[in-house]
């Protein structure tokens, strides 16, 4: 198995043709040690912010005015990330706020995973996963480093069980049917 990396974004509402959309203001990519291996905040250069979210994730004027480009952002993450396991919270949510990729076998979504949501007809948050299963809660502000950490401690909690279950999945979808019949 590739290492393994867990990523969280940080948003912040700006104005644009068709309203307030989200924008990156934060990222943070933690290890398999629970190690940020990568911390950021990004400057939205001349974006006309309308809601900074400092309330939810504590980033305020100041802390973006010092952030970094987001290309270099995205550089950044995108060599981090080549050739890992991305493991997160919404994780398609995060690569889209950074305008990035990854290749969907190797994304492990603790927010869709099946052992986490069996009992919900809806996707948990992820402070209720981090009370439910890791018996602790997130307290605010919910920076990505925190976030990023709790999405890891729940893979790890099941990432054997996890990486199991598709490498049986994979086997099982590449079986010749003829081969469960001997002459």
């Amino acid at each position: 198995m590739a290492d393994a990396v867990s990523i969280d974004c940080k948003s912040i509402g700006v104005e644009s043709s068709e309203g307030i959309r989200n924008y990156p203001a934060s990222v943070a990519i933690v290890n398999e040690d629970k190690i940020c291996v990568y911390n950021a905040v990004i400057n939205p250069r001349n974006l006309q912010i309308s809601d900074y979210r400092t309330r939810f994730h504590g980033i305020q004027a100041q802390d973006l005015s010092r952030g970094l480009h987001i290309k270099v952002v995205r550089q950044a993450v995108s060599r981090i990330l080549k050739n890992c396991l991305l493991v997160g919270y919404d994780v398609s949510r995060s690569l889209r706020l950074l305008g990035l990729g990854h290749p969907e076998d190797n994304i492990r979504d603790v927010s869709t995973y099946h052992l986490y949501t069996r009992y919900k007809k809806y996707n948990p948050t992820l402070r209720q996963l981090t009370r439910s299963y890791l018996s602790r809660g997130l307290e605010a502000p919910r920076t990505a480093v925190k976030d990023a950490t709790a999405a890891m401690d729940l893979y790890l909690k099941v990432a054997e069980f996890w990486e199991e279950e598709l490498v049986n999945e994979t086997d099982s979808s590449e079986c010749d049917e003829d081969s469960y019949y001997t002459d």
